[in-house]
């Protein structure tokens, strides 16, 4: 079943060990519309530091730190209309406020302007910085599980638009996600939330679980997964 393959992959990912600060710096969940709204370049410098504790080699001067505070400042507002919305009930299609964008054209415009901070495009890391900034939401990917969920052919054969993002990866997740609770639910006779609880044992959010499976089946490449998967 698709979520026994799911807590096999958290298992396999956490035998390798999380980044020792993630727990701290999730800790309260979604920055608040208030922290949002405030964003210094000692934000910025602490999520560059995060990323790169998971080997992201993202730039830490203070030019970069500060190209990071200015993006993230630009889409605040945004990202502030993003608190509370999650990787299993947000609904792409639906506007975030009379007249604005969709949460789906949100998600891509704040993706975009965070990947592109430094003058280059950085997927990776800008998939990690917004995961600490809304945990519940955004779900972190890599060249390897980029190229497992055919954005690409293979981990160096380029990389895709920012774009696709918002627009096929996040989707996708969220398929696995709901995919994933539905069944055991199904299984266990229990609500959806109940399932929610169940697969996430280690207390973290969902968005961080499907990470987790993704992370140890294509970057891990781990047994333990393709043998739960197939089995």
């Amino acid at each position: 079943m698709l979520h026994d393959t799911i807590l096999a992959g958290s298992r396999a990912f956490h035998a390798t060990g999380d980044a020792p600060s993630y727990a701290e710096a999730v800790r309260d969940g979604a920055w608040t519309a208030q922290r949002l709204g405030a964003i210094g370049t000692v934000d910025a410098a602490r999520l560059i530091r995060l990323a790169n504790q998971w080997r992201t080699r993202y730039p830490n001067s203070p030019t970069s730190q500060e190209a990071l505070r200015a993006a993230l400042a630009s889409v605040a507002p945004l990202l502030q209309a993003l608190v509370g919305q999650t990787l299993l009930d947000h609904d792409a299609e639906r506007g975030i406020a009379a007249g604005g964008p969709t949460v789906g054209q949100a998600i891509d415009r704040v993706f975009c302007a965070v990947a592109q901070a430094n003058g280059r495009t950085d997927l990776t890391a800008a998939s990690k910085f917004l995961h600490v900034v809304n945990p519940e939401l955004f779900v972190m990917w890599d060249a390897f599980i980029r190229a497992g969920y055919g954005l690409t052919r293979a981990p160096r054969d380029g990389t895709p638009p920012p774009s696709d993002y918002a627009r096929v990866f996040l989707p996708r997740m969220q398929q696995l996600a709901r995919c994933a609770v539905a069944t055991l639910a199904h299984e266990r006779g229990t609500t959806p939330g109940q399932a929610v609880r169940a697969l996430c044992v280690r207390g973290q959010t969902l968005a961080k679980l499907i990470d987790e499976y993704s992370y140890a089946k294509f970057s891990l490449r781990s047994a333990e997964v393709w043998d739960a998967e197939f089995r």
